[in-house]
């Protein structure tokens, strides 16, 4: 299952439902949803928030002038943390109270792709993002190579036998980001 809190407080806001009441009531049917699929057994990967950009990588990336070459943005520090974190206030302190462990699995995009002050939008020249929302195929790379996943892969791939695409099926993603 793969939720997008970006659009569903978008279309809360939009629908007149008050902002606090409308994120608490996303929260508690995202929880219970969690909750289920531990009792179920599943293997469950949470995918906290994705940093954004504040425009759109193509328009970032661009030369300012046709004199210059330096962009509209400084690729290497686009997203202060502050805006992120600032931003994803209230979903974050929500997902900081699951009990991770055997089965429920964090994936935080901000830890693997962000330095301490800002994320950038490019490393060593290869665009992180395909637009200002969403990771580019290089960004989701680099986010599930350093992921719990990739971990897990290892793992069960490290075995003598080999790993059937059905053994990795019973998991459930949960995404929290745009």
């Amino acid at each position: 299952m793969v939720t997008n809190w970006s659009r569903t407080r978008k279309y809360l806001i939009e629908n007149s439902q008050p902002n606090e009441d409308a994120r608490e009531e996303y929260w508690k049917s995202l929880h219970e949803i969690i909750l289920r699929l531990q009792a179920s057994g599943k293997n469950i990967y949470l995918l906290y928030p994705i940093p954004e950009l504040p425009i759109d990588i193509k328009t970032a990336a661009s030369p300012f002038s046709i004199f210059g070459s330096q962009t509209m943005l400084d690729l290497n520090k686009s997203t202060p943390s502050s805006y992120f974190f600032e931003r994803n206030k209230f979903i974050l302190s929500k997902l900081n109270t699951l009990p991770y462990g055997e089965n429920l699995h964090a994936i935080e995009p901000f830890k693997i792709l962000c330095k301490q002050d800002y994320c950038p939008a490019v490393i060593n020249e290869t665009p992180l993002y395909f637009d200002d929302d969403h990771l580019s195929i290089e960004g989701s790379k680099l986010l599930i190579a350093e992921s719990v996943i990739a971990k897990d892969i290892k793992q069960a791939t490290a075995s003598d036998r080999p790993v059937e695409t059905a053994e990795l099926a019973p998991r459930a993603a949960v995404s929290t980001s745009r």
